[in-house]
C-alpha cells in the first residue's frame, strides 16, 4: 500500500502542471493522509484560479487533520501553510499562525524544535525576516536545530552582510552542541559558507576544525574563491589541504 501511495503521489505531481482535474482525481485516491495532503498542495500550487487553490488547500488541511498527532502531521500542516502563504499572499500571516498552533501541540520538545526548523526552511523563500524570527523561537535546548536553521537562511540571504550575520549566529550555537562530532559537522557548513563571504572569518574558524576531511573541504572552497583574484594565494591554500585526494582536485 505504501509503495502504491508513493506512486500515486508521483503521478499526481506529474499531472499537476498538465491537467489539474486529473491531478486532483489521483491525489484524492491516495489513502495515506500525509502523502494525500502533499499531493493536494502540489495541485493547489499549479491551479490557475486562486479560489479553487484555496479550496484544495483546505481539503489538504482536512486530510492532515485525520492523522494522529505527530511530527509527520506537523510537517504536513507546515507544507500546506507554506503553499497557502505563497498562493494566497494576503492570508500569509493567518496560515503561518495556523501552522504554529499545530506545532505547539507536539508534546515532545525535540520534535517541536524539528518542526520549527522545517517551518524555517519552508518560510525562507516567502519571508526571510519572518523565517529568521522563527529560527530564534527554536528552544535553546536544541542548538543544532537553531544552527542548521541559521545556516540555511544564510544561503538564502540577499545581502552579504546578512548572510555573514546569520553564519555568526550559527557559529555561536555550536558552543552549546553537546556532541563533538555534530558540532564539527555544523562548523564545516559554516566554514564553507564563510569561505564564500568572508575569508578572514574562515581563517579564524579553521583552528576549530580538527577533522582533516572537513579542513580539506573548507580550504578547497577558499582556494577556489582566491583563484578568482589571487592565483598565488590560491595555490598556497591548495598546498595546505591535508588530504591529497582533495588537494589534487584543486
Amino acid at each position: 500500500a505504501e509503495r502504491r501511495n508513493r506512486e500515486l503521489k508521483s503521478h499526481a505531481d506529474a499531472w499537476a502542471g498538465l491537467d489539474e482535474n486529473r491531478a486532483l482525481e489521483i491525489s484524492r485516491s491516495i489513502s495515506d493522509p500525509f502523502l494525500k495532503a502533499l499531493a493536494l498542495c502540489g495541485v493547489a500550487r499549479s491551479a490557475h484560479n486562486k479560489e479553487k487553490a484555496g479550496a484544495i488547500l483546505s481539503e489538504a488541511w482536512g486530510a492532515a487533520e485525520t492523522m494522529a498527532p505527530s511530527y509527520a502531521q506537523a510537517k504536513a500542516f507546515i507544507h500546506i501553510a507554506a503553499a497557502a502563504a505563497q498562493i494566497l499572499s494576503q492570508e500569509r500571516t493567518a496560515w503561518k499562525e495556523k501552522a504554529l498552533e499545530k506545532i505547539q501541540t507536539l508534546e515532545n520538545p525535540q520534535l517541536k524544535s524539528f518542526a520549527l526548523q522545517e517551518m524555517v526552511f519552508q518560510w525562507a523563500a516567502l519571508d526571510g525576516q519572518q523565517a529568521e524570527r522563527l529560527a530564534g523561537e527554536i528552544s535553546p535546548l536544541f542548538p543544532e536545530a537553531r544552527a542548521y536553521s541559521f545556516i540555511y537562511l544564510s544561503g538564502k540571504a540577499g545581502e552579504k552582510g546578512q548572510g555573514l550575520g546569520l553564519l555568526k549566529k550559527a557559529l555561536a550555537e555550536t558552543a552549546k552542541v553537546a556532541d563533538p562530532f555534530e558540532a564539527q559537522k555544523i562548523r564545516r557548513l559554516i566554514g564553507m559558507g564563510l569561505a564564500r563571504l568572508d575569508p578572514a572569518e574562515t581563517f579564524r574558524l579553521l583552528p576549530e576544525i580538527a577533522d582533516p576531511y572537513y579542513r580539506s573541504e573548507i580550504l578547497g572552497v577558499l582556494a577556489m574563491e582566491f583563484s578568482k583574484k589571487d592565483k598565488r594565494k590560491a595555490l598556497d591554500l591548495a598546498e595546505k589541504i591535508p588530504l591529497e585526494d582533495l588537494r589534487t582536485r584543486i
